[in-house]
Parts: C-alpha cells; sequence; structure tokens
C-alpha cells in the first residue's frame, strides 16, 4: 500500500504493422504526474497480431528515449495466445503482449518514446502499446493496488473465423488475490485493457464487462478509434489517438467489492478482443493523526496556599489508563500531556490529589468543546483528610493447621489506603498492607479470632470490625518433615521451609513437622536437614519433639 494513484496511457500511438527487418514504429508519452510525485513502476505493454507464422513469435526490439539518451530495455515478460484451431477458423497467427520494465527510465514527469523495431522473422503488427506508471504521493489517499497483466485472444459471438464460440465461452477472469479491509474501504476503481476491443464492426457484436459476477456494462471499451480520458479514484487512462485499437474501461466498483479475492470477467461477444491488463485501486479513509490534549492546574490547601510539587493522580475510568503528571518541586504547578488517541468527549477522569494528610478526589467528564480546544484547566483544592477507608472484604481462613492459621481478604479500593491493624484474640498483633496474616505458634484444636481495622494514609482509622473466627487442627501429631502435610517426606518440605524463612507470613508450614533437628524453633537449617535426610537415607535422621 502507498498513498498514490496509477495512470495508464498509450500516448500518441496508433496501430501499424512491421512488414520488413529494420521497420520501426516510435511512439511519444507525455508524462504528467502529481506535484512531489515519485515513480514506484512503469512497465511497457506491446501488443501485437498477424504474426504470419504460427509456430513462432514476434522478434523484436524495444527502446526508450529520455531526457539523458537512448536505451534498449531488455524484455522482461512475454504473453503469447492462437485462436483454437477448429475447422473453419480463420485467421490462425499468434497475438500477444511483449511487457518491458521501464522503472529504471521514467523517473518523473516528461517526454518519453518508445521505439518497437523489427528484427527479423515474419512479420506482425502493433496496436499503440500501452505504459502504465504507478507512483507515490504523499497528497493522495491510502490504496491498495492490483496489477494484472497477460494476453488471451477472444472471439465469441458464434463466429465463423473464430471457432462458433459462445459468449460464455469466451470469457477471459482475472482474480485480485487477497484480502481488501472492507470497513476502511472509501472508493474502489477499475480499469481493464483490451487492444481490439471496442470494434463492434458488425451490428450485434459486443463485448461484456463483469466484476465478482456483477455485470458491469455492455459495449464498455474506449479508445479503438477514439480519444479518450477518464479519471475514476486513484486511476486514470489516456489513450490520445484516434487509431490507436486499444479499448480500455474505467470503472467505480465500490459498491461491489468483495472483502478478498475479487474478480474481474471481460467477454467477448463477437468483438474479438484480447485482454492484457487489469488494474484494482483500493482507497482507503484514514483516521486523522492524534491531536495533543493537555490536562493542567495548580493545587492549594484549604487556605490557599500552594501546595508545592503536589501529588496527583488522574485515572481515565473508560480505558483504566493511569495518566503520567508532571510537577515540580518548586511549583503547585501539574499537568499531563496526551493525545486524542487516550481521551475521547464522554470519558470520565478520575481526579485523586493529597499532600500531608490533605487530599481530595472527584471526577470530571470530558466534553467536545474540550476535545476541540485540546484540553482544559483544572485546579485542586486539597483539604484535611477526615474520612477513613473502607473496611477489607472476603474475610477467610485459608488454612487447616496444627499450630497455625492463614487469613486472606481483599484491601480496599481507597487510593489512600494505607495498612490494616490485625488483632488475634483481641490483642493488636501487627499492622500490614498485604492481604493476609498468617498466626504461627498456636496450639491445636484452639479456636482463635482475626480482628481487623483498616487505616489510610492520612491515620484515618475505620473504627467498623472486620471479624473472623478458626480452629487449628486437632492435636494428631503427622510425620516429622512432612511439611506440606501430604503424609510423605520428600524435598518440596524442605523447599517449603526455605519459603517460609524467606518469604515470612507467605509461606505457612506445620511448626511441629518443620522443626526437624528438635531445637524448638523452624530454621533454614530444617530444611538442609530434610535435603540431607532424602539425599543420603539413613545418615541424616528427623527428630521432632
Amino acid at each position: 500500500m502507498l498513498h498514490g494513484g496509477l495512470l495508464f496511457t498509450t500516448g500518441d500511438g496508433t496501430y501499424g504493422g512491421l512488414y520488413s527487418p529494420g521497420d520501426s514504429i516510435d511512439t511519444t508519452y507525455e508524462v504528467t504526474l502529481p506535484a512531489g510525485a515519485s515513480v514506484e513502476l512503469a512497465r511497457l505493454n506491446v501488443y501485437y497480431t498477424w504474426h504470419y507464422e504460427k509456430d513462432s513469435c514476434p522478434a523484436m526490439e524495444v527502446s526508450i528515449t529520455n531526457e539523458f539518451g537512448t536505451y534498449v530495455v531488455p524484455l522482461d515478460r512475454d504473453y503469447n495466445d492462437i485462436k483454437c484451431q477448429h475447422p473453419g477458423v480463420a485467421w490462425v497467427f499468434p497475438w500477444g503482449n511483449y511487457v518491458y520494465n521501464l522503472t529504471d527510465y521514467i523517473q518523473g514527469n516528461g517526454t518519453y518514446t518508445v521505439t518497437v523495431k523489427r528484427t527479423g522473422g515474419p512479420s506482425f503488427c502493433i496496436a499503440a502499446p500501452g505504459i502504465e506508471v504507478l507512483y507515490k504521493d504523499e497528497t493522495k489517499p491510502l490504496i491498495e493496488y492490483w496489477i494484472n497483466e497477460g494476453a488471451d485472444v477472444l472471439i465469441g459471438g458464434r463466429r465463423g473465423d473464430g471457432g462458433h464460440l459462445s459468449l460464455e465461452e469466451c470469457i477471459n477472469n482475472a482474480t485480485f488475490p487477497g484480502n481488501v479491509d472492507a470497513g476502511k474501504v472509501e472508493k474502489a476503481t477499475l480499469g481493464v485493457v483490451s487492444p481490439w476491443g471496442g470494434a463492434g464492426w458488425t451490428p450485434g457484436m459486443t463485448n461484456y464487462l463483469f466484476f465478482n459476477d456483477v455485470v458491469l456494462g455492455r459495449g464498455v471499451y474506449h479508445g479503438y478509434s477514439e480519444t479518450y480520458s477518464e479519471a475514476i479514484g486513484g486511476i486514470s487512462m489516456h489513450i490520445g489517438s484516434t487509431g490507436a485499437q486499444v479499448g480500455v474501461n474505467l470503472s467505480d466498483v465500490t459498491d461491489y467489492l468483495q472483502a478478498s479475492n475479487n474478480r474481474v470477467g471481460q467477454g467477448d461477444d463477437g468483438d474479438n478482443m484480447m485482454p492484457c491488463n487489469a488494474f484494482l485501486v483500493v482507497e482507503y479513509g484514514e483516521e486523522p493523526p492524534p491531536t495533543a490534549f493537555m490536562i493542567y492546574g495548580w493545587v492549594n490547601d484549604s487556605t490557599g496556599a500552594p501546595v508545592l510539587n503536589p501529588n496527583v493522580t488522574i485515572t481515565n475510568l473508560n480505558t483504566a489508563e493511569v495518566f503520567i503528571v508532571e510537577t515540580n518541586a518548586s511549583s503547585n504547578y501539574y499537568q499531563v500531556l496526551t493525545t486524542s488517541e487516550n481521551v475521547n468527549a464522554g470519558n470520565v477522569l478520575h481526579f485523586y490529589a493529597s499532600d500531608n494528610g490533605n487530599k481530595t478526589e472527584f471526577n470530571h467528564t470530558i466534553t467536545q468543546e474540550e476535545m476541540d480546544t485540546g484540553g482544559f484547566e483544572q485546579n485542586i483544592t486539597v483539604a484535611p483528610d477526615t474520612t477513613p477507608p473502607a473496611s477489607i472484604t472476603n474475610l477467610h481462613n485459608t488454612s487447616y493447621a496444627l499450630t497455625y492459621i492463614t487469613w486472606s481478604w481483599t484491601n480496599p479500593a481507597d487510593a489512600d489506603f494505607n495498612y490494616t491493624m490485625v488483632y488475634l484474640n483481641g490483642t493488636c498483633v501487627t499492622n500490614t498492607s498485604y492481604p493476609f496474616y498468617n498466626a504461627t505458634g498456636l496450639n491445636p484444636d484452639t479456636a482463635y479470632e482475626i480482628g481487623t481495622r483498616t487505616v489510610d494514609r492520612a491515620g484515618n482509622v475505620n473504627l467498623s470490625w472486620v471479624n473472623h473466627s478458626a480452629r487449628t487442627a486437632p492435636g494428631v501429631q503427622g510425620v516429622c518433615g512432612d511439611v506440606t502435610g501430604d503424609g510423605k517426606v520428600r524435598m518440596s518440605d524442605g523447599r517449603l521451609i526455605y519459603r517460609n524463612q524467606t518469604y515470612p507470613g507467605m509461606y505457612p508450614v506445620d511448626e511441629w513437622a518443620a522443626d526437624v533437628t528438635g531445637d524448638g524453633k523452624v530454621r533454614m537449617s530444617d530444611g538442609r536437614q530434610i535435603y540431607q535426610n532424602q539425599t543420603y537415607p539413613g545418615m541424616y535422621p528427623l527428630t521432632c519433639k
């Protein structure tokens, strides 16, 4: 894909014969592209017919003259065809399309002359050679393009000189493979080239054009014996003489575009044409580039004094994005620099600001006017915080062991939540910001109650209690060293002791089973003892008291 378009032109070319070796035909092209455009691809199509030998194809040399000189261009591709060899078929000679890459020689606007010279072999004739130029221009829409080329002689209409073939037997189909981003399509343009199409010498003899099995028209080719210039969407086509004998058609196919593998059909119903080129250019609409959006203001306390280097958090509640707020140690000014990619009219922004026990929080809904002006000013006043945080929720016991109980919960969502005060049987045992507490050193088969209160950064205490009672397991000793409680001693029991000692409170253990050295405490050495016990059976016994 690129920003640009496609030009097809036959210049001032006309149909002509190359009857003797050394004969040549010149065609001049005035290539005019938009200012600032650059050429991405240029290809020449030499359409030939009446090659008077069935078993060979034309011998020709092609050269191009530009402002720097004249260059012989090597053949890139050749496409050759012949009428069906049915009894009664007349004028059975090769037809075709010789294609040359001119990209190195056509690099912009200018006058270019193409010379087709017969170098030997039987005589042949050519229609006006066609040049297609794909160009890049950043001021043009974004396009996706397909360029198909070939040669397929068609002669339907039940003509005797063509083998009495019907229209249905004389349809050339060309597929534009791949997918189209249908949701972003602004326009789709189809261009086709069929030398000798549109002659219509005999009444009733005509041609048809199809796109995705939709009939676009009948007798639709222009340029066989008339000049023709038209531009639709990203394609422009130009036939510059009345003797080109090249039929072209340009159609808007936006309404018939499929999401994948679009197909053009060119049908002959007695016209006797040779489809050679098919172009599809799809234009995509592009979203405008994001625009800057700024949120800014000044933070003061309730007395009007400036809050230097304020702590401000702004969250887009529609997207959950937390914006980076810029502040300065010597100022009470803050700002957020973002773009229209991150905010939209109707988005709700949550503001939270705090400083030394003062705070405030509120929501602001972005308006379309603010989007249009690129932001808004939001001054903030922080006041003494007297509102405690919410309580914890979902308090529950997650263990069942002899000597410990682990409780877990969900911390409150308050932005200024600081910690939870934890009480065990009415005695304050710890303050924690983690959503769990592990009570150790407990007696077996005993009930314990945890009590909790939450505290915010300003020191406000939620006086509501959230409590829960749980009981330790009955005092039946298990297997010494079986820290995980699965009934067996394994290396994993030693690993659990290591984690218990490394991350206190996060990995609870059965303290009786974990104290394998019998010294009354759980230590790293107990984990090592289990490792050695498992590595050297019988050499390192486990002793639990």
